[in-house]
């Protein structure tokens, strides 16, 4: 993880590099580490650094709020209360904000 938030940040020694940092954010994501998967789904949700894909957005974040909602709820409450990626749902929509 340490690896890929160099790689989305860039500096003298590691050049911006968002493709190699998703790599590798997947790989942490894979043995459930909850800062990657917070992170890819904010990469997804935002679509700064790629086109935005708010099914991996959620996915990604609905993983991570199984371990700490802290976290993810704000995001997927904005999922559901917007459409995105799940069908519009102000009841959960509500229920995340609660969480977050």
């Amino acid at each position: 993880n340490i690896v890929a938030m160099a790689m989305l940040r860039g500096n003298m020694e590691e050049p911006l590099n968002p493709k190699g940092a998703i790599t590798w954010l997947e790989k942490s994501a894979a043995q459930q580490n909850m800062n990657a998967l917070v992170n890819l789904g904010d990469i997804y949700y935002s679509g700064e650094l790629v086109n935005h894909d708010y099914q991996k957005a959620y996915r990604y974040l609905n993983q991570a709020n199984m371990s700490d909602p802290s976290r993810s709820a704000a995001y997927l409450s904005a999922l559901y209360y917007n459409g995105q990626g799940v069908e519009v749902d102000c009841d959960k929509a509500w229920d995340y904000y609660a969480e977050s």
